[in-house]
Parts: C-alpha cells; sequence; structure tokens
C-alpha cells in the first residue's frame, strides 16, 4: 500500500526511507526488462512531434490564463490549494507545448523525453500540502530542507524547475533496477519514460532536499577531480571522454543532470529535454556546446549505491 505524504513521514529516517521506496514505480520499470527491446521505441514520433508544434501556440495560450487563475486563488481568494494546483499545470502546459523542440534538435539521439516541472497529478500531496512545523522535523533532516524552512514552518510549495530532485531519483531508479536489465539502452530508457511527465512526489520531495545534503538513500557520491573552471567546449568533453563505465552526476550552481558512461555509447539524462545518446566523441562536442556555456564551472561526481538504514548517509554534493 502506497504511503501518502503527512507531516509523519519527515518523523524519522525510517518513515522518510518507507516514502521513498518508490515499489510502484521500481516494479513498472521491472517490467520492461521481460519484453524485448526495440531501438527508438521512447522516441517522439514524427506524428507526436508535429501534433506538439501546431499546438504550441494553443497551450501556450492556455498555460498563461491557467497561471493567471492560479494566482488569482492563491492571492485574491485565499484558496493556496487550489492555486498551486493550476500554478502546477499551467507550467507543465507551457514546458509541454515545447517538447517537440529537443526532438528536433537531436533527432534520433533523444530516445525518450520528459519535462522538468512538477507533475500535476503525480506530486500534487507534496506541492499542496500545508507548512509543516520544523519541531517535528530531526535536526538531520532539517539540513537538509532549510532553504524551505521560514518561521520555523518548512514549506513545499516550490514551483520552478525539478532538475536536481529528478535527477536523484533516475539515479535511484537506476540502482534499484540495474539487476534486472542487460541491455543498458533499454534500461535508461525505461526510467526516463517513467519520468516522463515531470517530477512525481518523489522528485518532488527530494528536489526540496537540495541544499549541502542530497536526500538520496543509498546513493553515494565521490568528486571526480576539482571543479572544472573556465571551461571551454574541448575541455568540457574531454573530461567526459576519460570517465570510466558508470553513472554520474553533473552539476553548475543553478542545473543538475546525469551522464552515463556506457559500453559502447554515452548517455545524458537532461531533465529538461530527456535520455540522449551520444554515438561518438564528435556528438559529445556538439552536445558540450549546447549544453555548457563557454566558462560556466561544472563538477563531476561518480555515482555509487549501498544499503543504508538513516539519512545520515545523505551525501554532500553542491
Amino acid at each position: 500500500m502506497a504511503v501518502k505524504f503527512s507531516p509523519t513521514v519527515l518523523n524519522s529516517d525510517k518513515t522518510l526511507g518507507k516514502y521513498l521506496s518508490g515499489k510502484e514505480i521500481i516494479d513498472a520499470i521491472k517490467a520492461h526488462a521481460k519484453t524485448p527491446y526495440v531501438k527508438g521505441q521512447g522516441n517522439l514520433g514524427a506524428f507526436e512531434v508535429v501534433w506538439l508544434a501546431v499546438t504550441s501556440p494553443f497551450k501556450v495560450f492556455i498555460a498563461i490564463f491557467t497561471r493567471a487563475a492560479g494566482n488569482l486563488c492563491i492571492y485574491s481568494f485565499g484558496a493556496k490549494k487550489e492555486g498551486q494546483k493550476l500554478l502546477a499545470q499551467a507550467s507543465y502546459l507551457a514546458h509541454d507545448s515545447i517538447r517537440w523542440i529537443d526532438s528536433v534538435r537531436y533527432g534520433g539521439n533523444l530516445l525518450a523525453s520528459t519535462v522538468n516541472v512538477l507533475s500535476p497529478d503525480k506530486a500534487e500531496e507534496i506541492y499542496t500540502h500545508v507548512p509543516i512545523s520544523v519541531t517535528k522535523i530531526p535536526k538531520s533532516l532539517q539540513t537538509s530542507f532549510q532553504f524551505f524552512i521560514r518561521n520555523g514552518l518548512l514549506y513545499f510549495d516550490k514551483q520552478g524547475g525539478q532538475c536536481a530532485g529528478l535527477s536523484d531519483w533516475f539515479a535511484n531508479l537506476y540502482f534499484q533496477t540495474k539487476a534486472n536489465f542487460r541491455d543498458e539502452e533499454q534500461h535508461l530508457v525505461a526510467i526516463t519514460n517513467a519520468l516522463r511527465n515531470g517530477a512525481g512526489k518523489e522528485a518532488a520531495l527530494l528536489e526540496l532536499g537540495q541544499v549541502d545534503t542530497t536526500p538520496l538513500l543509498g546513493i553515494t557520491k565521490r568528486q571526480i577531480g576539482p571543479v572544472v573552471m573556465n571551461a571551454t567546449t574541448e575541455k568540457t568533453a574531454s573530461v567526459f571522454q576519460r570517465l570510466k563505465p558508470g553513472l554520474y552526476a553533473v552539476g553548475t550552481k543553478t542545473h543538475r543532470l546525469n551522464f552515463y558512461k556506457g559500453k559502447t555509447c554515452d548517455y545524458i539524462f537532461e531533465p529538461t529535454g530527456g535520455l540522449i545518446a551520444l554515438h561518438s566523441p564528435e556528438e559529445l562536442k556538439h552536445w558540450s556546446t549546447t549544453w555548457l556555456p563557454s566558462k560556466t564551472p561544472f563538477k563531476v561526481c561518480q555515482l555509487s549505491h549501498r544499503t543504508v538504514s538513516t539519512s545520515r548517509d545523505f551525501a554532500t554534493f553542491l
């Protein structure tokens, strides 16, 4: 039985871990390992790309009015929960309307699509929850959520990008289901498709815990080299080319994503676009050009998994 979010979720390490178990989504991903993998099956089809492009202006128009209605509910009528739902829906519509752009930009290299926003329905119990008193939260968790604590209350109503939460949840799903897949691309596509509609409740909660700690039970991060400063396109591509096979967290001061070094191909999980395959050094260099503006500092951390039972094992990232 799924655990519904309430203040008791943050009462202890054990209750938080139970909430972040993700059994339903993990079981769904594992089920994909039992079916044959057809390359390209997760791509946006030509008809879908055209449909998204044609309907894009209408979705943006609807999103503008939906956002206005949401703000009206919150600030004029005091209906904060209803307003938050409308704001989440508006953000999703606006981002969904431009989903097709990445398909055009990356073509067949975009193996599965996602959006860097809250999933309006899957994360509702998080972003509409009333603030809770920090006196109910252990000190170890208060540190993780400190950016969203004001006047002794923890707020859950963040409506901005969800890149850190999505990236961390992707990593957790990867390690929880890795043993079930023989084909690494099929595995990565299955995970990304599970995140197709944005951040669900687990990713939304993880997003709120991004300060100096990353509340992802069982995931440890080991920084690879120093922070890359004054990076050129060539220097950025070289950093990723030298990595050993495995899953990595990549972060700037304002964005997070995951990099997967595969046996014959590299993959990027970019929350704002989806899963991108890079088949050659040239494609890796091209992606570096489009993703990272020149001289933007970033760092890379190798991700690994171990079984833990407490949130005190949260690992430092940014």
